[in-house]
């Protein structure tokens, strides 16, 4: 038996249990009596070819699985199609990110080399300071926020106290003249002045620049050839 007739027989078999309900309805008698001849007809023509309600049963369940496969594919074309134009999209945003970090890290040029690194101390653990230097200003440099400094016999360690200003004005004029009349090796004065002191002269949170004779930017740990301990009020 073909799709297309029993999609005919089902038509037919709904027609007539609709005929059969409305005049059952109406019925005094509780017969069938008042059947119309239509539906009468109908009826038997299904009962000649073997309809039942197991056959309207299978079609309806065939129609509905016709149905929902054909939702199921299309629906999933839609979703792989639309998986695609995100993907696609989302290629195209990372790439303009990637140019727009590229072009933000000119302005953060990185340092090739450190040869001292400031901050405040936190621990001191007999010849070792624990210092924490901060976070680096540079976003794009992942650099050590804690170093561990040793402080041995050659380490020099000082105070460094603001020159009383009157002092400083009369090196700098110093400095001008010697500028002015071609004199070489003419050496700038600097506004700080330096002070020797023993380890056991710094405390817990005083700021303090180390000072290395090698590159210590990724050193989380090294050796002080100076200490210098800046002088709050």
């Amino acid at each position: 038996m073909a799709a297309g007739d029993l999609a005919v027989m089902m038509v037919e078999y709904k027609f007539v249990v609709i005929a059969h309900q409305e005049n059952s309805e109406t019925a005094t008698d509780g017969t069938n009596a008042n059947l119309n001849e239509s539906a009468r007809m109908r009826l038997n023509k299904m009962e000649k070819t073997g309809v039942s309600k197991a056959h309207f049963a299978i079609v309806v369940v065939f129609l509905i699985g016709i149905f929902l496969g054909f939702s199921l594919g299309l629906s999933r074309n839609k979703s792989s199609g639309g998986s695609a134009d995100i993907n696609a999209q989302l290629t195209q945003e990372n790439s303009e990110l990637k140019a727009q970090l590229e072009n933000v890290k000119k302005y953060f040029p990185s340092m090739p080399e450190m040869l001292s690194v400031s901050g405040a101390v936190k621990s001191i653990n007999g010849n070792t300071l624990i210092i924490e230097t901060g976070e680096n200003p540079n976003p794009f440099e992942q650099l050590p926020s804690t170093r561990e400094i040793a402080v041995t016999q050659s380490t020099k360690i000082v105070r460094q106290d603001q020159k009383n200003p009157e002092e400083f004005q009369t090196e700098n004029e110093e400095y001008q003249k010697k500028l002015q009349s071609g004199a070489s090796g003419a050496i700038p004065p600097v506004p700080t002045i330096e002070m020797d002191i023993k380890l056991s002269d710094i405390k817990v949170n005083d700021f303090v620049t180390i000072v290395s004779d090698k590159n210590i930017k990724n050193s989380a740990s090294f050796e002080a050839v100076k200490v210098i301990f800046h002088q709050t009020y």
